[in-house]
């Protein structure tokens, strides 16, 4: 397929081709919300296709994600085709709004001087380490305690885990360890108590960044045998009840010295002092906090979306 479409666009005149190929975008970008829409199971199918068809005649956003374009089930490709936004990755093409999106740790920021705009119109163009250790540093500078501990004199739980994003290989030890026992690529942190009213049950909030807002917070709960990599339970709640007025303000500002415009964030509040502390980043999500209850998905989504939205229209002058 992929070959017929490159023989077409070698004999077709430049402006029929990319007539043709803006064609193919905007019924993938239908196809892409129909199917959203019917994944949430709380509409008729007709009320469904009416949405999709509205899409069809509508002119909508295309963005740019570049270097790579992002798919089922990235919280990026949900939202887009929620609001019916047309998704490339070719920064040649016409585009309305511009993404940095490498699923890595780290990225090079040369890369984007492929992209025909300035860098500072990019949304994540700054977001360039999301390592552990560079989150724990940004936290410590931002909120004034620390999260990162020394294993070799820490007394106390502790937990390790790779210095790399996405690996979900913590564990929890005694502090403190000889120096042989301190394994490199790892990164050391105090245990946090993330405990809630009911017994074995941990929480862990998941933290939409969209620019200057949160949309709303998820709540994962959590065994502690499965802390690391699994929940037994998903929800959300009003940002504003989550968090006070002077944690927020501090989320945002450490959100801007990672250089995260648009991500997630991971937040724990410690059951003993009542502090937060913001463990990791992501800004490549994959959507955990609209993998909600049929009954909650689409106030989850438009809450979202309508934030989303107004993150694209704040960066869509390029």
């Amino acid at each position: 397929m992929k070959r017929v479409r490159n023989t077409l666009a070698a004999v077709l005149p430049a402006s029929l081709a990319n007539r043709c190929r803006d064609f193919r975008d905007k019924i993938l970008t239908v196809k892409n919300h129909y199917v959203l829409q019917r994944e949430m199971k709380d509409r008729s199918v007709w009320r469904d296709a009416a949405s999709a068809l509205r899409v069809l005649f509508r002119r909508g956003k295309t963005i740019l994600f570049f270097p790579e374009r992002p798919v089922s089930p990235y919280t990026a490709y949900k939202l887009c085709a929620y609001l019916g936004y047309t998704i490339t990755k070719d920064p040649k093409r016409r585009f309305d709004v511009a993404f940095k999106r490498k699923n890595h740790t780290f990225f090079d920021p040369e890369v984007l001087d492929r992209v025909p705009v300035e860098r500072t119109d990019i949304i994540n163009a700054g977001s360039v380490d999301i390592d552990k250790q560079t989150v724990a540093r940004t936290f410590a500078r931002v909120f004034g305690y620390p999260l990162e501990v020394d294993p070799v004199r820490y007394h106390g739980r502790i937990v390790e885990k790779s210095n790399v994003n996405g690996s979900h290989d913590g564990r929890v030890i005694q502090g403190p360890v000889s120096l042989a026992e301190v394994r490199p690529g790892r990164v050391y942190q105090r245990e946090i108590n993330n405990a809630t009213d009911h017994e074995g049950v941990l929480l862990d909030y998941r933290v939409p960044i969209h620019g200057d807002r949160i949309p709303l917070v998820g709540l994962k709960y959590r065994s502690v045998d499965g802390r690391f990599n699994e929940y037994t339970k998903l929800d959300y709640m009003d940002t504003k009840a989550a968090f006070t007025p002077e944690e927020l303000k501090k989320i945002f500002a450490f959100s801007r010295e990672m250089g995260v415009n648009y991500g997630e964030l991971d937040v724990l509040r410690n059951w003993e002092d009542g502090r937060i502390y913001i463990v990791d980043v992501n800004n490549t999500p994959r959507g955990t906090i609209l993998c909600l209850p049929a009954e909650k998905q689409r106030s989850g989504f438009e809450l979202m979306a309508e934030s989303f939205d107004r993150l694209l229209e704040t960066r869509g002058q390029v």
